[in-house]
C-alpha cells in the first residue's frame, strides 16, 4: 500500500529496500515540518500580548516608582513643615516669654516707684515729726523753766529781805537766820513743785545708790552701817537722783583685847559722840 501523497511510484519501496523506507521517512518528516499559519499567527499573537503585558507592568513599576518618588518628595515637604511648624511654636514660645518677662518687668518697676514714693512720704512725715516733737519738748522745756523761775521769784524776794534786814544796825541774829530758814523752805517748796524732793539719809541704813561716804565714825548705839551725820543733801528730781547725799557712816568698833574697857566719853558712860575716821 502506497501512502498518499508519495512521490515514489509503486513498487519503488520493493525495488529500493531499505532505502525506500528511509526516503518514505525523510518525506514524511519534511511534511510534518511544513509551517502552519495559524499556530504562526498565535504565536505572534502571544508575543504581542507578552510584550504588551510587560510593557504594562514596565510602565506600572515606573509609575510606582514615581508614586514613591512622589511620597518621598511629599514625606520630606512634610517633615520641612513640620520642622517650620516647630521654630514657628519656638518662635512663638520666645516671644510669649519675652512679653511675660516685659510685663513682669513694668509691673516691678510701677511696684518700685510706687514703694520709692511711699518711702518718701514717710521720710518727710518723720522728719515733720521729728521737727514738731523737738519743737514741742523745746517748748514744754521752756515752759516748765519758766514756771520754776517764777516759783524762785518769792525765794529771792525773801533773801533780799533778809539781806537788807542783816545790814540795819540793829538786827538781831536770831531774827536773821529765822529769815534765811524761811527762805531755805520758800525755795524748797518751789522746787517740790517741780518734782524735787530730799534723799533720806539721817538715821537711814547706808544705800550706796543714794548715799556717798564721806566717812566712818564709830558710835555705841549705832549699828554699823547706819548714816550717822549728813555733810550735803541729795535730792532727786522725779525718779531720777540728781545727786547722791554726802554722809558719815557707822562702822563697827574693832575688838578690844581682854580686859580693857572702853573708853568713856563725856557722860561717863563709854558714850559720847562719834569717833569720826575720815
Amino acid at each position: 500500500m502506497t501512502p498518499p501523497g508519495s512521490r515514489n511510484p509503486p513498487g519503488a519501496a520493493e525495488d529500493n529496500g531499505a532505502e525506500g523506507w528511509e526516503s518514505l521517512a525523510e518525506e514524511a518528516e519534511a511534511g510534518a515540518l511544513k509551517p502552519n499559519p495559524e499556530f504562526e499567527d498565535s504565536l505572534r499573537a502571544a508575543d504581542a500580548a507578552g510584550g504588551a503585558a510587560g510593557e504594562s507592568a514596565e510602565n506600572t513599576g515606573r509609575a510606582a516608582q514615581g508614586a514613591a518618588g512622589s511620597a518621598e518628595s511629599t514625606a520630606a515637604s512634610a517633615e520641612t513643615a513640620a520642622d517650620s511648624a516647630a521654630e514657628a511654636a519656638e518662635s512663638a514660645a520666645s516671644a510669649a516669654e519675652a512679653a511675660e518677662a516685659a510685663a513682669r518687668l513694668a509691673a516691678l518697676e510701677a511696684e518700685h516707684a510706687q514703694l520709692l514714693d511711699r518711702h518718701l512720704r514717710l521720710q518727710a512725715d518723720f522728719d515733720n515729726h521729728r521737727k514738731r516733737t523737738a519743737r514741742e519738748r523745746g517748748e514744754a522745756q521752756a515752759a516748765g523753766l519758766e514756771k520754776l523761775a517764777r516759783d524762785l521769784l518769792g525765794g529771792l524776794d525773801d533773801l533780799e529781805r533778809a539781806q537788807q534786814f542783816a545790814a540795819q544796825p540793829d538786827g538781831k541774829l536770831a531774827d536773821l537766820q529765822q529769815g534765811a530758814e524761811l527762805v531755805r523752805q520758800e525755795l524748797l517748796g518751789a522746787l517740790s513743785r517741780h518734782g524735787l524732793c530730799e534723799v533720806e539719809a539721817l538715821g537711814a541704813p547706808f544705800d550706796p545708790k543714794v548715799h556717798e561716804a564721806m566717812a566712818q565714825a564709830l558710835h555705841p548705839e549705832a549699828p554699823p552701817g547706819q548714816v550717822l551725820e549728813v555733810l550735803q543733801r541729795g535730792y532727786r528730781l522725779g525718779g531720777r537722783l540728781l545727786r547722791p547725799a554726802r554722809v558719815v557712816v557707822a562702822k563697827a568698833p574693832a575688838a578690844l583685847p581682854a580686859g580693857e574697857a572702853q573708853p568713856a566719853g563725856e557722860d561717863g558712860n563709854g558714850g559720847g559722840g562719834p569717833a569720826v575716821d575720815r
